[in-house]
C-alpha cells in the first residue's frame, strides 16, 4: 500500500532513530544511492528526495540510523537476475517529489 510523503518521513525518521546494531557496508551504502538514483531519475532530484525525508541533501550527512531507514524503505529483493525494490517505491518517490508516477515503471 503506497504511504502519503509525510507517512513516509515519519516512518524513516522514527527508524533512523532506532539503536543500529550493524553499521552498512560502503558497498551497501553505494547500492542504495544507485537505487536512490534510478527512482529519482538523476542526482538533483535524490539531493531534493534526501532533504525531504531528513533536511539533509547530501548522503555524506547522513547518520547511521538514515541509511538503515533508508534501507528498509527500499527493501531490495532479488528476482532471477535483477535486485527489485519494494513494489510502491517509485511512486512514493515520486509523490514526495511531486511528480506524476511513472506507471509502468521498469527496473533494470
Amino acid at each position: 500500500m503506497m504511504r502519503l510523503p509525510e507517512q513516509v518521513r515519519e516512518e524513516l525518521q522514527a527508524k533512523a532513530t532506532e539503536t543500529i546494531l550493524m553499521p552498512l557496508t560502503k558497498g551497501a551504502k553505494g547500492a542504495i544511492v544507485g537505487m536512490l538514483n534510478k527512482v529519482c531519475g538523476n542526482d538533483r532530484d535524490r539531493h531534493e528526495l534526501l532533504k525531504c525525508l531528513f533536511g539533509k541533501q547530501s548522503t555524506k550527512e547522513l547518520t547511521e540510523g538514515e541509511w538503515v531507514a533508508l534501507e528498509r524503505w527500499i527493501d531490495v529483493k532479488q528476482m532471477g537476475d535483477k535486485w527489485l525494490p519494494q513494489e510502491n517505491l517509485q511512486d512514493e518517490v515520486d509523490c514526495i517529489l511531486g511528480r506524476e508516477p511513472k506507471v509502468p515503471y521498469e527496473f533494470d
